[in-house]
């Protein structure tokens, strides 16, 4: 990010220095725009399944952190050979060829 990309970025769109902060604010955003309670408990889920990946209030113990993984039947987690996210427990066997739980 060049230092011009930089200041349009604190003058438009965040200009704290807390990325906590920041995520807190784009997911109270994204959340506020959904009208539907349903859907927001699946976003504050799929949130929460990313503890590992987001510092966020919304997260478990504010983000940051592999605790979650105990707690939750199900977490996501990011691949390391591309950006995909996949379903993973610590509970429960995935036989992939299977398509199988």
């Amino acid at each position: 990010m060049s230092e011009k990309e930089r200041k349009e970025f604190k003058e438009e769109v965040f200009n704290g220095t807390d990325p906590k902060q920041y995520c807190d604010f784009e997911i109270n955003t994204l959340l506020n725009k959904i009208p539907n309670n349903e859907l927001k408990d699946i976003v504050r889920l799929i949130i929460l399944m990313l503890s590992k990946h987001i510092s966020s209030s919304y997260c478990f113990k504010g983000g940051l952190t592999e605790e979650h993984e105990l707690l939750l039947p199900f977490y996501l987690d990011k691949t390391t050979d591309s950006d995909e996210f996949i379903v993973r427990s610590n509970y429960f066997y995935f036989v992939p060829e299977e398509h199988n739980w």
